[in-house]
């Protein structure tokens, strides 16, 4: 079983280190798409996404030793802004908040 706490300080710093960073950029899997990866340990980050036209999406994928543990997809509208507009807002609020985000709540 996977440490959650771990996983999502493992999360946010992929993040900071590939989008919000502007790093982690390789030759995309899919024709049209944008791909970020991070590696740290046992550690992968993939992130594949698509943007143009005023709207963005895409996936990213937590690995552990090699296998998939986390998953989400995502979708923005940033229509009536540019995307260089878009771009800085997004990256302001990864690398701003990052440390006060959680995931998972305790349920009593």
């Amino acid at each position: 079983m996977v440490d959650k706490e771990k996983l999502l300080q493992f999360l946010l710093n992929a993040r900071t280190k590939t989008y919000a960073g502007a790093g982690g950029k390789v030759k995309p899997v899919f024709k049209g798409s944008d791909q970020l990866e991070y590696r740290e340990g046992d550690w992968f980050y993939r992130d594949v996404y698509y943007n143009g036209k005023g709207i963005f999406m895409g996936l990213e994928a937590v690995y552990y030793q090699e296998k998939a543990v986390w998953s989400m997809s995502y979708y923005g509208n940033y229509k009536g802004m540019s995307e260089e507009e878009m771009d800085k807002i997004l990256r302001k609020a990864l690398i701003a908040n990052w440390q006060n985000v959680r995931i998972w709540k305790k349920v009593e």
